[in-house]
């Protein structure tokens, strides 16, 4: 991820709970960062088991997922996310965070539950945008 040196909005996120499971800890560092700046209450994890459990004590209003992590991957988030009950999350929106871009990943992505694919390395006004989207 480049920095995050791009202008946007420092409240463009403002009131938004996101939470970004990523396993590599400078990119899961620079999520957070530049969604703070735009104003996001942020939780990170390091695992979609990590990922879960702050799901289930925080609730975030938007998810932010890796798809290539060790143990169990994005996919496996999304669909256990996507089992819960709407009263439970599961309608919560959800980007996938990928850096594998072509055509068939793309629909992948999208017909396991996540509503968009955010390709890495993401550009800081790119993700705050995406995110904002969604308030």
């Amino acid at each position: 991820l480049p920095s995050t040196a791009e202008h946007f909005d420092a409240y463009a996120l403002e009131g938004v709970r996101v939470l970004a499971v990523e396993d590599d800890a400078d990119t899961r560092e620079v999520l957070r960062t530049i969604l703070q700046a735009a104003g996001a209450d942020v939780r990170t994890a390091e695992s979609v088991r990590e990922g879960k459990q702050v799901f289930e004590d925080w609730r975030p209003s938007v998810l932010l997922s890796d798809i290539s992590m060790p143990d169990e991957d994005g996919y496996a988030l999304i669909g256990w996310l996507r089992a819960r009950p709407a009263d439970a999350g599961g309608k919560v929106p959800a980007a996938a965070l990928t850096a594998f871009v072509g055509l068939k990943d793309a629909r992948q992505v999208r017909a396991s539950g996540f509503q968009r694919c955010l390709t890495k390395p993401i550009e800081a006004h790119v993700l705050v945008k995406a995110v904002a989207e969604w308030r």
